[in-house]
């Protein structure tokens, strides 16, 4: 039988963690930029309260520094003397990331820098050892919380969408797909130009949210932004979803013209 070679014994030694991130179904952040939940719903990730999408990129490369999370040095006390987490700020810690795996929680406290190399102490809820680990993990997770949310107007992949359905003062048409094909059926019956219909959706596909409103916003207030009679729809029909989805473009933002609300 292969015995693990000595480098591979250190490497093993040192191994905190090493999570698969398809088994993580919720992220809660405690940090001193930062108090969000992130729960898993299919390939998506949800923020909490309000449900909104988040930036699966950026959730994404966070849960990999867990997979695996190596430490730099590894502390441990003994029964005579067990180590005191107060004196390596993790008690209480500077912040700290809980996770659902597999249904089992977990927490991971982080603490102060070291005195060298700008590490951090870290505390497992389920060990009494303290590691010292690289800071990539406290900065990945130190952010503001409106950075988690998905920067993109909607997730959409071109060859997923079924039906469009176009409305403004100048147009008002709508395409429908089969296949590879794509055929208009308003204002007239014929076929569409494939090429231009991706262009359009890729540019759909491509716009970035500026600045975040209002979440739940009431319906009075749908006139403040220009809503209640919009400059353009956009009706998209998804082949994986049952439920239309329709953008609305309304005003211009009275403190930069180039931006609207949408």
């Amino acid at each position: 039988i292969r015995q693990p070679s000595p480098e591979e014994r250190e490497h093993h030694a040192k191994e905190i963690l090493n999570i698969r991130a398809e088994s993580i179904s919720q992220v809660a952040l405690d940090m001193p930029k930062a108090k969000v939940t992130l729960t898993r719903e299919g390939t998506m990730w949800k923020l909490a309260p309000h449900g909104g999408r988040a930036d699966v990129e950026l959730v994404q490369r966070l849960l990999e520094t867990l997979s695996p999370l190596m430490a730099e040095r590894i502390l441990s006390g003994s029964r005579e003397q067990p180590l005191d987490p107060k004196a390596y700020g993790l008690e209480p810690a500077v912040g700290w990331l809980s996770l659902v795996m597999n249904g089992a929680p977990m927490t991971l406290f982080l603490g102060e820098t070291t005195p060298v190399h700008d590490n951090r102490y870290l505390k497992l809820s389920n060990r009494q050892d303290i590691f010292v680990i690289s800071s990539q993990l406290f900065d990945m997770a130190n952010i503001p919380a409106e950075t988690f949310r998905d920067p993109l107007l909607i997730r959409l992949t071109g060859g997923l969408v079924d039906g469009l359905r176009i409305t403004s003062p100048m147009v008002k048409m709508t395409l429908t797909r089969l296949e590879n094909a794509w055929s208009l059926t308003q204002p007239l019956a014929d076929r569409a130009d494939r090429t231009e219909v991706n262009s359009l959706l890729n540019h759909l596909a491509e716009i970035r949210i500026k600045r975040f409103v209002n979440d739940t916003p009431n319906v009075e207030q749908l006139p403040t932004w220009g809503f209640d009679n919009p400059k353009a729809e956009v009706m998209l029909q998804q082949t994986e979803s049952p439920t239309a989805v329709t953008l609305f473009f309304g005003n211009a933002l009275s403190d930069d013209a180039s931006l609207i609300y949408a």
